[in-house]
Order: structure tokens, then sequence, then C-alpha cells
């Protein structure tokens, strides 16, 4: 069995969708810590 775990994305990569496709269970991980410095802050 193929588990995936991945944070949820406003535009998701192709990476992300063929994660999706292959795995048994995907799982939507959406109650993580926020990062003040972290890449997803980046964008100004």
């Amino acid at each position: 069995m193929k588990v995936a775990v991945h944070q949820p994305h406003y535009l998701p990569w192709l990476g992300y969708l063929a994660k999706w496709a292959a795995a048994d269970l995907f799982i939507l991980l959406d109650t993580v810590q926020y990062e003040k410095n972290g890449w997803q802050n980046r964008n100004r």
C-alpha cells in the first residue's frame, strides 16, 4: 500500500498530481505550523 502525504496548494505542480495518482491513500496535511520565514512566505 502506497501512502502519500502532502500540503494542499492553490496551483499544484505536475509531480503533485502524479503522486496523488500513484498513491493508494492520499492525505492532505492542512494542520501544520506556519513558518514566518519559510519559502511559502517569500512572495511579496
